[in-house]
């Protein structure tokens, strides 16, 4: 959880800002207390390379108007001659230059070696002053650093919600929205704002939406319509030919078939129409089904559509399981779960059981290819010509109500497709 929460702190808007001023201040202060240092370096060695060689200068001029001078040594300078017999030994095998931070003596030097001669001249001058400056200014630079690293974190964490307050104003703005609110338009609401192109995106957005959700709705309204009313009339129909004494037989399983048609379209359009809805709201807001005495009945139908080949359709239920939802759902499901059943199983049988809050389907048909099971329910997949949006919808029932649809098959092996209500 704490891990969670710091991975959404660290990912926050504010938390970004806040880091981009930490590091630019981290950055700027180090390089400009690296130049400090340096500067303080090429001032120490300018003025230290100055100080020995004026001193090597006097020396060798007293040298040249009395070769008898001596090396003068004082508690900072140190002068010495080649043929003195005191002179250092960290000095004697010094090639000629100057040579900064020379130790001797638990001291520290800056040391200029004159060429080879009889009369070879060494300046020594203690900087050990110097060297011991050193460490206090490298500390004073790095808590400049530190200190203004701090600043950065706490101006950045302050400022950055003025910042981003905008921002936080319009997701606060969109999180007030109701979804079946339209023509909501948040351009104005932040006009002058940063994040007025973001609004007017919005609202493009938006008004693409409620047109969309205009044309759904006449589509949804126009198919509860257009599509009920002529199954009405045919139903009439139906209802009217089979009170004709003369209907023959044949005439009268017709009629049947027209009718369990007529059902299974009326099926259909409810659970599409209750699909194209939001969760909270359905065809029906309340509704009980008996899947047992449904299932029973679908069963039945289904054994019509198998006479013509060599299979047996049964049903075995040990309870019966009462559903609070509308019929036409259930429905959906179990007849589109046994027609594919009947339709991919040529010879053997079907056992449809419905034992505690699961129906199984068991069928001895071809069962699915191999790589088909984890696709069955796309909306595109079919093993048919022509294909269909049978199990699309079942998966789409299931995922509604919480309900759990598993399917174990192989390749001439029949398949078995379990839902757990």
């Amino acid at each position: 959880m704490q891990q969670r929460m710091a991975g959404k702190f660290f990912s926050s808007l504010r938390a970004r800002i806040t880091i981009a001023m930490l590091c630019l201040t981290a950055v700027v202060s180090s390089m400009f207390a690296l130049m400090i240092f340096l500067a303080f370096e090429r001032l120490e060695r300018t003025v230290l390379h100055n100080l020995v060689a004026d001193e090597y200068k006097l020396l060798e001029r007293s040298l040249r108007e009395d070769p008898s001078t001596r090396a003068t040594r004082t508690a900072l300078f140190k002068s010495y001659l080649g043929s003195d017999p005191d002179l250092p030994m960290p000095f004697r095998d010094l090639i000629p230059g100057t040579y900064h931070a020379v130790e001797f003596d638990g001291r520290d030097y800056e040391v200029l070696a004159g060429p080879q001669s009889e009369q070879r001249i060494f300046i020594a001058y203690d900087i050990t002053e110097w060297e011991n400056l050193e460490t206090p200014i490298i500390s004073i630079l790095a808590a400049g650093i530190v200190l203004t690293s701090l600043l950065a974190i706490w101006l950045g964490f302050r400022f950055s919600h003025q910042i981003i307050a905008p921002v936080t104003a319009l997701s606060q703005r969109l999180a007030t929205i109701d979804p079946e609110q339209r023509g909501i338009r948040l351009g104005a609401e932040f006009a002058g704002a940063e994040i007025e192109s973001i609004a007017d995106s919005f609202d493009r957005y938006s008004d693409r939406l409620d047109r969309f959700v205009e044309r759904e709705q006449m589509f949804t309204s126009a198919a509860s319509h257009e599509l009920r009313t002529p199954l009405a009339v045919m139903q009439g129909s139906v209802d009217l030919l089979d009170e004709a004494p003369e209907l023959s037989p044949v005439a009268r399983r017709a009629t049947d078939r027209i009718r369990r048609a007529m059902r299974e379209m009326q099926e259909f359009i409810e659970a599409l129409l209750f699909l194209s809805r939001e969760k909270k709201r359905s065809i029906s807001e309340h509704g009980q089904c008996e899947l047992a005495g449904l299932t029973a009945q679908l069963v039945s139908d289904y054994r019509i559509l198998l006479k013509h080949k060599s299979v047996e359709l049964t049903f075995r239920n040990d309870n019966e399981l009462l559903l609070d939802v509308p019929p036409a759902l259930p429905t959906m499901v179990v007849s589109n779960l046994l027609r594919n059943a009947a339709e991919n199983t040529d010879s053997g049988c079907i056992q449809v059981v419905l034992s505690g809050r699961q129906l199984c389907i068991t069928d001895t048909g071809r069962g699915l290819p191999e790589g088909a099971k984890e696709k069955i329910f796309d909306r595109d997949y079919s093993s048919k010509s022509g294909g269909g949006m049978g199990l699309f919808l079942v998966r789409r029932i299931c995922d509604r109500f919480g309900w759990r649809i598993d399917v174990a098959s192989g390749a001439a092996k029949g398949t078995v497709v379990s839902v757990n209500f």
